[in-house]
């Protein structure tokens, strides 16, 4: 079976133990085989704040791209707000991807404005 062209693959999935979760990205795949992952977005994944007991869904999308070196990828986005890191690897010949992303910075909850991480969270998603 020859290897699939190139062009722009779509990617969704979700967060581990997140049912209401999603994540999608792209892939892009150049003529010579190089692989970039760009358009990377989430959403409805746990934040704890620093607050007692309080909890929110906080989502997110990371402009740019990066290539994918050996399937592997590392895509980082900050700015006075929050900071997020989303990483992951390209498996099954690029059939599925695995990883790990974090959201961390101030969340509006309940009219006031809070402090809250996700931690490093595990997730998978496959081509679609």
């Amino acid at each position: 079976m020859a290897a699939a062209g190139p062009g722009t693959r779509s990617y969704a999935g979700q967060v581990a133990l997140e049912p209401e979760s999603s994540v999608t990205f792209k892939v892009r795949k150049k003529e010579n085989g190089a692989k970039k992952v760009k358009s990377v977005a989430f959403e409805g994944v746990t934040a704890g704040c620093f607050a007692e007991g309080v909890h929110t869904q906080v989502g997110g999308a990371i402009p740019g791209s990066d290539k994918a070196k050996k399937g592997k990828f590392k895509l980082e986005y900050s700015d006075p707000v929050q900071q997020i890191s989303f990483s992951g690897e390209l498996k099954s010949r690029g059939k599925a991807a695995s990883g790990t992303l974090r959201f961390s910075g101030m969340v509006e909850v309940d009219g006031t404005t809070r402090t809250c991480d996700t931690g490093p969270r595990n997730w998978s998603a496959e081509r679609v």
